[in-house]
């Protein structure tokens, strides 16, 4: 004798349901706010919680057509209020990139081989801690870089120049580094200087910055007036902007 009592449940249920659903979504439409976890939404979508987003991300566009989701290492950049975000990609902006480090340990020019007077060295740097080779090639059998993305680029280097195989009181005279662009008169950096007797160790830090094509090469000489030997060497490259 109950028997339509649990339909008639059923109906009041998915009565409240849909009506539910269509006060929802007249709320959408009417006010074009949405909030979760929040009574008080501040803009079309306020999350107020964690977001899992588990493709790819939108922006810009309209409301009939799709925005951009990026190529692969872009970073999200803000363009400011009422303006859609963007992607850009590092290779655009002006971030600074460590892309060479390297240096030298008993490798020609050696710390253990006396090199006479006025006789210049090629710096070759046989251990590569890091490289990108995207920006920069390394050849350690010449110590020649080859630039492969245009751009400024910074040359910082540090050596040492070992005086001690000369006769005692006789290790007064010039020691000149120079970071060497391959056919251009204008060096990168350019380090010389003169120092009296009783001088063991000749410590050189050398920095540039100059704008390299892709295709252009340069690399790191030393000379001594005195006969000499190459102690502990080092280098870094940074690319600085296009």
């Amino acid at each position: 004798m109950y028997t339509f009592a649990p339909i008639k449940n059923t109906f009041s249920m998915m009565k409240t349901k849909l009506l539910s659903v269509a006060l929802l979504a007249m709320s959408l439409f009417t006010f074009a706010q949405v909030g979760i976890q929040t009574p008080t939404p501040k803009k079309t979508l306020h999350v107020n919680g964690s977001l899992q987003v588990v493709k790819e991300i939108n922006v810009g566009g309209d409301g009939s057509t799709t925005g951009s989701s990026g190529t692969a290492g872009d970073f999200l950049s803000t363009n400011g209020t009422g303006n859609a975000p963007e992607w850009k990609s590092l290779d655009t902006q002006s971030v600074t990139k460590m892309v060479f480090v390297g240096n030298k340990s008993n490798t020609d020019p050696s710390p253990t081989t006396t090199y006479p007077n006025n006789q210049y060295n090629t710096l070759r740097y046989n251990v590569v801690n890091k490289i990108l080779d995207t920006y920069i090639s390394y050849d350690a059998n010449t110590g020649i870089f080859t630039v492969k993305k245009a751009g400024f680029y910074s040359v910082n280097t540090y050596l040492t120049y070992d005086l001690n195989s000369n006769p005692s009181g006789e290790t007064s005279g010039t020691a000149t580094t120079t970071v060497d662009k391959t056919n251009d008169i204008i060096e990168v950096a350019k380090m010389s200087t003169n120092h009296s007797e009783r001088t063991p160790y000749v410590y050189h830090t050398v920095t540039g910055i100059r704008l390299f094509v892709v295709g252009e090469t340069f690399k790191v000489t030393c000379v001594h007036t005195r006969q000499y030997k190459l102690g502990t060497s080092n280098i870094s490259v940074q690319y600085i902007s296009e």
